[in-house]
């Protein structure tokens, strides 16, 4: 997931810099992306391992409905968790 997010995040990134060039565009980091994740939920793997893309895709629809919740109940929040994220990198 980390490195879908940066696939997206790197061009928009670059965007805000005004240092975009079509070189820097992520697609095909993308698209051949697709294909381990693609394998990880078809075909279905066996039993000790089938729920675990299903439970990692939990662990995102709830981190990503609280993003939104947080978002809606204070403005400026998304912001202020960017900021600390910079400020430690």
């Amino acid at each position: 997931m980390a490195y879908f997010m940066m696939s997206v995040a790197a061009p928009i990134h670059l965007r805000k810099l005004g240092e975009l060039k079509p070189a820097n565009v992520a697609v095909l980091a993308f698209v051949f992306l697709l294909v381990p994740t693609i394998g990880s939920f078809y075909p279905l793997p066996a039993y000790p391992v089938d729920p675990f893309p299903y439970i990692f895709l939990g662990y995102m629809a709830v981190g990503g409905a609280w993003l939104l919740i947080a978002s809606r109940r204070r403005r400026g929040i998304l912001g202020e968790i960017e900021t600390g994220l910079e400020a430690v990198s």
